[in-house]
């Protein structure tokens, strides 16, 4: 019984959430989040699943850039 917009504002309500996308596939959307650390982490997706309306997460953290092609921001 959740949509998408239910969802995203959900993720709106987080400063943590850089950008996140609707999904074709076995996830419905797939966030891009920034965290100080795991526990950092772990705290979001445990606020994110707090109210049933967010049922699932899984995680992957980036490790390091391996390629990256795009205008590189001023300094």
């Amino acid at each position: 019984g959740t949509t998408l917009d239910d969802v995203a504002r959900k993720l709106r309500q987080h400063p943590e959430v850089a950008e996140a996308w609707s999904v074709t596939g076995e996830a419905d959307a797939i966030a891009r989040v920034r965290t100080q650390d795991n526990a950092d982490l772990e705290r979001l997706i445990i606020e994110l699943q707090s109210d049933g309306l967010v049922q699932r997460t899984r995680s992957q953290v980036v490790l390091s850039r391996l390629a990256h092609h795009g205008i590189e921001p001023a300094h």
